[in-house]
């Protein structure tokens, strides 16, 4: 097979959803993907590095999914009642500044006073991949931001179902 007789598709359509770790020791981060009046922060030049690398009739899309702490025995997995702004199953095409303003509404903290340092990172990995699932025809990139690892017995003993890599990574 000759290369040269081959297109090659480029970058024409793209998912790009953020995982992120809503907790108080990830607030830098998540103040540097805002901005600020001084430093444009990095939607802005995700959005124009996005819009560039996207082929002429192309799309990208962008989402989020906060992670926290889950409460104990209280049915709050620290995924489902935080932030997001899902990908949507039908409409390919994105709205960035959506995006922007659900994602400034995100408050970096935590809900309760948790000492375990282990958040329910995979859930939120899970339910982004859920979220993600339309548009078969993008190409779907995740970019988990987060300071600490998962715990599923820390899980186990809130109450919590459980994940574990396996099941992630079938998923």
């Amino acid at each position: 097979l000759n290369s040269s007789s081959v297109e090659d598709p480029g970058l024409n359509n793209l998912d790009v959803t953020f995982v992120i770790d809503g907790t108080k020791s990830i607030a830098p981060a998540i103040q540097a993907i805002k901005g600020s009046k001084s430093n444009p922060g990095l939607i802005p030049q995700l959005s124009q590095a996005l819009r560039s690398e996207v082929g002429q009739g192309g799309s990208y899309r962008v989402g989020f999914r906060v992670y926290r702490d889950s409460e104990p025995n209280s049915g709050m997995n620290g995924v489902d009642n935080s932030e997001f702004f899902r990908l949507n199953d039908l409409e390919c095409d994105g709205d960035t500044d959506e995006f922007v303003t659900k994602f400034n509404g995100i408050k970096a903290g935590d809900k309760f006073n948790d000492i375990d340092y282990e958040e329910n990172s995979f859930e939120g990995i899970h339910t982004a991949l859920e979220d993600m699932k339309g548009c078969p025809s993008h190409i779907h990139l995740m970019i988990v931001i987060g300071d600490h690892g998962y715990s599923e017995a820390k899980q186990l003993s809130k109450g919590n179902k459980t994940l574990n890599e396996s099941r992630l990574i079938s998923r």
